[in-house]
């Protein structure tokens, strides 16, 4: 029997991860192809992917007979979704795409329960820093690290 998604996410409930580790997505293509995405407060590191990999075969059993499977980490360009994301972030330039209004990029300075707070850039040297712009949470569409 093939794996589905609903095997797939009671699979990945069961799973105990450290604290500073969480599953930023699963996803099950055609063809039973699992993609999952690993994220840290510190990073995700291969020995992590190897053990996360491990548990989640032991867990699937022999529906992971029909299965490929992939573990990685988000890596630095993917999009921040939850909190715990934009506080991994703090000190990163973003770009934040905005429900309303021009995207903003600038310096993430701030996170709490309901917004983030960006330093944007000085229009001269000679200004005085800008405070920060802060943004709701439900205000934001897109947030990635800007290069």
């Amino acid at each position: 029997m093939a794996v589905n998604q609903t095997a797939l996410d009671a699979a990945l409930q069961g799973l105990s991860l450290p604290s500073h580790l969480w599953v930023r997505g699963a996803e099950l293509h055609p063809g039973g192809h699992i993609e999952v995405t690993l994220d840290g407060d510190c990073g995700v590191s291969i020995g992590e992917c190897s053990l996360f990999t491990r548990d989640l075969r032991n867990a699937l059993g022999e529906d992971f007979d029909e299965c490929t499977l992939e573990v990685a980490s988000g890596g630095i360009d993917a999009e921040l979704k939850t909190r715990r994301e934009f506080v991994k972030n703090i000190g990163r330039k973003l770009e934040v795409q905005r429900t309303e209004g021009k995207p903003l990029t600038g310096i993430l300075t701030y996170v709490d329960a309901s917004r983030i707070g960006l330093m944007t850039k000085k229009l001269h040297p000679a200004q005085a820093p800008k405070p920060p712009v802060f943004i709701h949470f439900s205000a934001i569409t897109q947030a990635k690290a800007a290069f």
